[in-house]
C-alpha cells in the first residue's frame, strides 16, 4: 500500500497480508528492508475481530522510528471498521497504539500519514457521520506523542572519589522503563528554583545510564539539580523534583611518616621533632 525510506536508506513497507491459513482474513503488515533489499523484520497485525486489518500509509521520523496507519475490524465490539495507528522503534518493537471509532460505530479508516520537526503524528482519512444523517466526512487529527516518565529517585551525594580531593558531586536516579528512551538530561544551578532553559543544561547521560558525576565545583557551594528523559523522537519528560548538594573536602590527609625527636645541639631545654612528608 505504502513505501517510506528513513536517513539511512533503509526502506518501510505498509501493507497487508492474507493469512486464511490460520483462519484469519486480511492483517496489517509492516516490513523494514536494508539498503540492498534485505528483509530486517515484518510485523502483522490481527485485530481480537479476527477479520479485516490493512494498513495503507507509513512515514518515518529522524530516529528511524515508523509510524503507520490503516485500519482494524472491531466487529467484536459491535463496531465496524476503525482508524488505527501503530508506532515502531527501529527494531519493529511497538512502541504505542491508538485507534478511532466515529459515533457513528461505523466504517473509519486512516489513508495518510506524517510526522513534524516537534514528533507531533498527523494523520488523515474518512469517518463515518451516518448518526448525523451524513456519509463519509474527510477527517484529520493530530496526535501529540506522550513524553518519558519523570525520573525518579533523583539523589545528589559528595563524593571525594577516594581521594583527599573536594570539589565532586555525584547524581543518581532510577532507569526508566521507556522502549525508545534516548537519554537523560541535567539541569544545574547555584540557586534554587532551577527553571529548564538552555543556561541550566549541564549535560546529556545517554540511556540507560543512571548515573553522573562532575568535578570543578567550588566546596561548600550548594549546587541544585534537577532531571528530565527524553525519547528518540524528541518527547520530554517534566523535571525531577529540584535536589541539591554541596561538595567538601571530607577525606583527611595521610598520616605523617616516621617521627623522631633529638636533643637541640648546643642550647639546652630544647628538642627537635622530625617526621617523613
Amino acid at each position: 500500500s505504502a513505501i517510506a525510506v528513513d536517513g539511512g536508506g533503509n526502506a518501510y513497507v505498509a501493507g497487508y497480508s492474507y493469512r486464511g491459513d490460520l483462519g484469519q482474513s486480511y492483517n496489517a503488515l509492516m516490513q523494514k528492508y536494508d539498503t540492498n533489499g534485505n528483509l530486517l523484520w515484518t510485523r502483522t497485525y490481527n485485530s481480537p475481530a479476527n477479520s479485516v486489518d490493512i494498513a495503507y500509509a507509513v512515514a518515518v521520523d529522524a530516529s528511524s522510528n515508523a509510524y503507520v496507519t490503516g485500519y482494524e475490524s472491531r466487529t467484536d465490539l459491535g463496531q465496524g471498521y476503525n482508524t488505527w495507528v501503530r508506532k515502531y522503534d527501529p527494531s519493529g518493537l511497538v512502541l504505542w497504539t491508538t485507534s478511532y471509532n466515529s459515533p457513528a460505530n461505523d466504517n473509519d479508516a486512516g489513508y495518510g500519514i506524517a510526522v513534524d520537526s516537534q514528533a507531533n503524528v498527523i494523520v488523515t482519512g474518512l469517518e463515518s457521520r451516518t448518526d448525523l444523517g451524513q456519509g463519509y466526512n474527510v477527517w484529520l487529527r493530530k496526535y501529540r506523542q506522550p513524553p518519558p516518565s519523570t525520573p525518579t529517585g533523583v539523589g545528589v551525594s559528595n563524593t571525594a572519589g577516594g581521594a583527599d580531593v573536594g570539589g565532586r558531586l555525584t547524581l543518581t536516579w532510577t532507569a526508566n522503563t521507556e522502549p525508545d528512551l534516548k537519554e537523560y538530561r541535567v539541569w544545574r544551578s547555584t540557586n534554587a528554583g532551577v527553571t529548564l532553559v538552555a543556561s541550566h543544561t549541564l549535560v546529556a547521560v545517554a540511556a540507560p545510564g543512571t548515573t553522573h558525576q562532575e568535578g570543578g565545583l567550588t566546596d561548600a557551594t550548594t549546587y541544585y539539580y534537577r532531571l528530565t528523559a527524553r525519547d528518540t523522537s524528541g518527547n520530554e519528560s517534566g523535571g525531577e523534583t529540584e535536589t541539591g548538594a554541596y561538595p567538601a573536602d571530607t577525606v583527611a590527609p595521610a598520616a605523617p611518616g616516621t617521627l623522631g625527636v633529638a636533643d637541640a645541639p648546643v642550647v639546652g631545654g630544647r628538642l627537635n621533632l622530625s617526621w617523613a612528608g
